[in-house]
């Protein structure tokens, strides 16, 4: 019991710090893009563009994600010092295995049909290497988040995404965009070695391989992974139909305008990453209550962040376009202040109580549903519309990704015995968008008077809703 009460005390500490490391890196991967869209040409973008859209489909294709959900889902229930170790030792050979399946395969196809892309072959070989080692090359700081030591994996991150940034940028800028990606892919290779080495002096020199575990392990992840790959289709499909489609600057404006806001999803997988632990705990001592002020407290968490964000990208996005890329990105804003309204979708918590209580094959149904919906309505739609808009595709992902999540919301609540009504801090929301819309009105009648900056403006706008958000929250918390 007392090994119980450690692990809570220290998931109650572990999102802050992940998403501390986690805004660190994204401001690095923020200034990524802003510096690419300024120095590489339209030709070169569409290069660097396509790359990346497809590089992060590869890790989802070798179902070997889930394998760390099961690394937190079974955190605290084992024996011993040994079992652990063999545990970690069976959970990544099974990565690694999946993922060189899908290099295997990768092979044969390149040799009977050629590239799979409009990349040059090389590009192509290094996107998908650098893709199928991606998630083995993450074990060691996962492993060192389960294993409590959080600065440790969430400072590995950190490095991994710095590196990756001056990497790119340094090259690209000096000489060229592909030999910017074949840096990139020797920093990937020694990020995978790395991985292995300290795994092995930590964890595998006298580790095992279970059969049973490795069971185990499949029987938990393997839903969880088609599911997340099936979800990461709903969330990107329409890019991958738009890649054939339209052409590369047509892409390029578009993907511009899809501009996602980072903190919004480091948010998110910091707080799962505190919840999954605790909702098990609170499902398995059947503690309910406990269980609904829980996810209350992560929607109250998300929507803090997210509703000022929408609300204020919404009314300045052409400046927001125009200030991060550059006056030829213009028309992406059209985009944006479209796309901006799919970060509503995070203040659904999707599949957090299924990975909680291990029913992930729920998921896997839900999303191959709704995947099988949305690709054919896309499809459909790209192929017989002579009138292509490229915007219907962001309004039918918002719809579609927003059903799925809601869906699967809904059902694991069912399994809680809970009411969604009971999970929705109304309270917090009407104050979140009170205070956005007051900051909005004051932010504009203040450019009206002194034609502030974009920054000046996003200043105020951050003082005014988060801070007065906060204080708020403050005086609440006290009264109680």
């Amino acid at each position: 019991m007392q090994n119980k009460e450690n692990l809570l005390n220290h998931f109650k500490k572990t999102h802050v710090i992940l998403f501390l490391f986690g805004i660190l890196g994204s401001l690095l991967n923020f200034i990524l893009p802003i510096v690419m869209t300024r120095t590489l040409n339209m030709s070169d973008l569409g290069v660097y563009k396509t790359f990346f859209t497809l590089l992060i489909t590869i890790p989802f294709l070798t179902l070997a994600g889930g394998h760390f959900g099961y690394l937190y889902h079974s955190r605290g229930n084992y024996s011993g010092t040994e079992s652990v170790a063999d545990s970690f030792m069976t959970n990544y050979i099974l990565m690694l295995v999946q993922s060189g399946t899908v290099g295997f395969a990768y092979i044969l196809y390149f040799n009977i049909w050629g590239t799979i892309s409009n990349l040059e072959a090389q590009t192509e070989w290094i996107m998908v290497v650098i893709g199928i080692i991606s998630i083995p090359s993450s074990f060691y700081s996962e492993v060192s988040i389960v294993n409590n030591k959080v600065f440790k994996g969430g400072a590995l991150y950190f490095l991994f995404d710095a590196l990756k940034v001056i990497t790119l940028v340094a090259f690209s800028y000096y000489h060229s965009i592909q030999m910017a990606l074949v840096a990139f892919f020797i920093l990937c290779c020694s990020s995978f070695v790395f991985s292995f080495l300290f795994s092995w002096k930590s964890y595998f020199r006298k580790a095992r391989f279970i059969k049973k575990q490795a069971v185990e392990i499949l029987h938990y992840s393997i839903p969880l992974s088609l599911s997340s790959l099936l979800f990461f289709g709903i969330e990107k499909f329409d890019q991958l139909v738009l890649l054939k489609v339209l052409d590369l600057n047509e892409f390029v404006l578009l993907s511009v305008g899809c501009f996602f806001f980072p903190p919004v999803m480091i948010l998110e997988n910091a707080l799962q990453k505190r919840l999954i632990p605790l909702i098990s705990f609170d499902y398995i001592s059947k503690n309910l209550a406990q269980l609904s002020e829980n996810l209350r407290w992560y929607i109250d968490r998300m929507s803090l962040l997210i509703i000022p964000v929408v609300i204020f990208s919404f009314i300045y996005g052409e400046d927001i376009i125009t200030f991060l890329f550059g006056e030829r990105f213009y028309i992406s804003s059209q985009y944006f202040k479209v796309f901006v309204f799919s970060y509503l979708i995070y203040l659904i918590p999707n599949d957090l109580i299924q990975k909680s209580i291990s029913k992930n094959r729920q998921v896997l149904l839900i999303n191959l549903f709704v995947f099988t919906l949305y690709s054919v309505t896309l499809l459909l739609y790209s192929q017989m519309i002579s009138e292509f808009n490229p915007i219907t595709f962001i309004y039918l992902s918002i719809i579609f990704r927003g059903s799925g999540r809601l869906i699967t919301y809904c059902l694991g609540l069912k399994h809680l015995s809970g009411r969604m009504i009971k999970t929705i801090p109304f309270g917090s929301i009407f104050s979140y968008l009170l205070l956005a819309f007051v900051s909005s009105l004051t932010v504009l009648k203040l450019d009206e008077i002194f034609s502030l900056h974009l920054i000046i403006k996003g200043f105020i706008f951050s003082i005014l809703a988060w801070g007065s958000a906060i204080l708020f929250t403050t005086k609440c918390l006290s009264r109680r």
